[in-house]
């Protein structure tokens, strides 16, 4: 009896961390996939004209009641036709007893249409 209930614990443990990973992932996934989507509106619009410099904040919902924050930032090079896109997102996380802030970032450069 007392190996059963020891297995069944195990089994319960691992089950409960299974599920905190899977919601781990799909709020990633989701983050990932909304900065990717970012950056591909920036380079679609650079195929017009190259974007000017500009800095944004915006918030994210995600699923667990939380939230990321994400951060753009475009910069022109100087004397080029390119132009810098950073953007990243920050988020709370917790596994177990410990939080901790989670984090994403991407830098592309954008090349404007020629002249």
């Amino acid at each position: 009896m007392a190996f059963v209930g020891v297995c069944t614990a195990s089994l319960a443990d691992s089950i409960a961390f299974s599920t905190a990973m899977i919601g781990y992932s799909q709020r990633r996934a989701l983050v990932q996939a909304t900065l990717q989507s970012s950056i591909d509106e920036v380079k679609s619009s650079a195929l017009t004209s190259l974007p000017l410099d500009a800095s944004n904040s915006a918030a994210l919902p995600l699923p667990g009641g939380r939230t990321a924050t994400i951060n753009t930032t475009l910069t022109r090079v100087v004397g080029k036709n390119i132009t810098r896109y950073q953007i990243s997102a920050s988020w709370p996380e917790s596994r177990g007893t410990r939080n901790f802030t989670d984090t994403m970032s991407f830098e592309v450069y954008v090349r404007g249409p020629d002249v």
